[in-house]
């Protein structure tokens, strides 16, 4: 199967890679629920298909959950589908969650100071 692309791939800017924080909160997500389950990384790792040091990877937030693996990491770590993915969407894609949830619930975003892409077309003249 081939992988899907991250939201937040490629998103580097001068002040740095602007997904890191937000890998940073999935990768804390991830790592508290394994924990809560009394798992190993490396038996993470088993239980949806990926090696442990691809799961060291996203608990650091170097990497984010591959998007195919969504529904796997849901039913290891025991966490409602539903809520995993509706964590999921707030911090992999800020903007659509706005788009759906409203202004209100994403304020702790700050949308608007997230960097905009590098080829925006409002930007052309």
């Amino acid at each position: 199967m081939k992988s899907l692309k991250h939201a937040f791939a490629g998103r580097v800017t001068a002040e740095g890679d602007i997904g890191y924080d937000y890998r940073r909160k999935v990768g804390n997500y991830v790592k508290h629920h394994r924990e809560r389950v009394g798992v190993t990384q490396r038996e993470l790792g088993d239980l949806v298909g990926v090696t442990n040091n691809a799961i060291s990877a996203i608990e650091l937030g170097r990497n984010p959950i591959p998007p195919e693996r969504y529904r796997d990491f849901a039913e290891a770590l025991q966490v409602n589908p539903e809520d995993f993915g509706l964590f999921l969407l707030e911090y992999t894609d800020p903007w659509l969650f706005e788009l759906i949830y409203g202004k209100r619930r994403a304020a702790k975003h700050d949308l608007g100071s997230i960097p905009a892409r590098v080829m925006d077309t409002r930007q052309r003249g």
